[in-house]
């Protein structure tokens, strides 16, 4: 007779919980606790609102029930995010303003590691950015400007030498860079004008000693030279 009893009360509190989802106001606002749903019955969405503003804390799934964010709303239309890869692995966290990344964010690979720092401005990279190999040293230190690379570049290899430094804008090579060796002694070193080589460039041997010197004419050399061997892809 207990047992009945303790199963028609949780019955009549799940319906009253039910009862008291996804309720709106006179005025069609949404208050309270919500939950929506994919056509498969899965939650999409569960938090809640005042006044058909989101406040607190919201969880997001996808179509198979996976977490993929939590997102803390702090009015203001600021939310604090976490984002995750399957698993609950965290992916990402940071700031959204307007429903837009701003601010600094951290991004995490699956495996948990560091994997990018990155700032943003109404969703766009905006200003420092660091990308990590998985030892946790830094790849490549750049900047940007309403979503393109426009600043100074420098790439590092896995030991933590650099393999490049020079200025970039509007997503291409622009004024003086060099390229290194592996053991970090200067490769070669010149100037990008309009995003060809232009003028004097120095061919380093990998002591860093100088071996050659090109003299560019908006990326066309003199005949009878031969351009330096190094793949401009290698710092992209």
């Amino acid at each position: 007779m207990i047992q009945k009893a303790i199963f028609l009360y949780f019955l009549l509190v799940a319906g009253i919980a039910q009862a008291q989802k996804n309720q709106t106001d006179e005025q069609g606002r949404k208050q309270g606790y919500w939950e929506q749903t994919y056509s498969n019955g899965n939650i999409k969405y569960k938090g809640t609102f005042e006044n058909d503003e989101p406040v607190g804390e919201f969880w997001h799934y996808d179509y198979r029930l996976n977490l993929v964010a939590k997102v803390n709303h702090l009015g203001n239309d600021s939310a604090k995010a976490i984002l995750y890869h399957k698993g609950m692995v965290v992916a990402g966290e940071g700031l959204y303003i307007n429903k837009e990344k701003s601010g600094e964010w951290t991004f995490y690979d699956r495996r948990g590691n560091i994997s990018a720092k990155e700032h943003f401005k109404a969703g766009v990279r905006h200003g420092a950015s660091r990308t990590y190999y998985l030892n946790g040293r830094v790849s490549r230190k750049t900047e940007f400007v309403e979503g393109i690379e426009t600043g100074y570049r420098i790439d590092y290899n896995e030991e933590g030498n650099k393999i490049f430094e020079g200025n970039v804008v509007d997503g291409v090579y622009d004024g003086e860079v060099t390229f290194y060796h592996y053991n970090g002694k200067p490769k070669l070193k010149g100037e990008y004008r309009n995003a060809v080589r232009d003028g004097r460039w120095i061919v380093y041997d990998e002591s860093g000693i100088p071996v050659k010197k090109l003299d560019y004419d908006l990326g066309q050399l003199p005949e009878g030279q031969t351009p330096a061997i190094n793949n401009d892809s290698e710092s992209r």
